[in-house]
């Protein structure tokens, strides 16, 4: 169920937190893939047009399909870039770390009407 952020429960907070520090990394990054399952979620979901947004996370570079604007890996051609620019949805990026793909993230934020940010990531960042 998708729902504002600020009606969450600090449990749910809590809880949320815990999943993402359970996740394992693989050393994949689908942004492309990513993008395309949460535009599924808004589209599939009542959250109306005009107030559609994402939040996207990466620490990496493209490297596994679906890609951000390649058509190969995409359905009926259409590049996810271009799913999104048919959409009303924004997508607000944070880079972390100096390995993420700013210039990526950037132009997914400014091409979508969101803003990118960068983070800074320290071995002892949580």
């Amino acid at each position: 169920m998708l729902r504002p952020v600020s009606t969450a429960t600090e449990s749910e907070r809590d809880f949320a937190k815990l999943l993402v520090n359970l996740l394992i990394p693989l050393d994949y990054t689908s942004i492309g893939d990513g993008v395309w399952t949460s535009q599924d979620t808004l589209d599939s979901s009542a959250v109306p047009a005009d107030i559609r947004r994402m939040l996207l996370l990466s620490d990496g570079v493209e490297n596994e399909e679906r890609f951000w604007s390649d058509p190969s890996a995409c359905d009926g051609g259409m590049t996810v870039e271009q799913r999104l620019l048919d959409s009303t949805t924004e997508v607000h990026t944070i880079a972390l770390g100096e390995d993420a793909d700013q210039d990526l993230m950037a132009q997914i934020a400014g091409s979508t009407g969101g803003e990118a940010s960068f983070v800074s990531v320290s071995d002892d960042f949580s």
